[in-house]
């Protein structure tokens, strides 16, 4: 959620986080931090370092799995 939609249901944040999307650097993620701490006013609690996606895991059919299960569980 983003800070303006919590505060506009009346739910003041106390900081934000952000999360590296990729391990590459570049100069706007160094700065993001400070830049939406001083247009929100708001601390930035913690930035998440990106990490390589494994997804050996997730079977070929997981995505038909799922959805045919939804799908059996409603009826349709």
């Amino acid at each position: 959620m983003t800070i303006f939609a919590l505060r506009a249901l009346g739910l003041p944040p106390r900081g934000f986080f952000l999360v590296d999307t990729h391990a590459m650097p570049d100069a706007a993620r160094t700065h993001n931090p400070a830049v939406i701490a001083a247009a929100s006013g708001l601390p930035c609690l913690g930035v998440m370092p990106h990490a390589a996606a494994d997804a050996s895991w997730l079977a070929a059919d997981a995505w038909a799995t799922m959805t045919n299960s939804a799908h059996s569980a409603s009826g349709l």
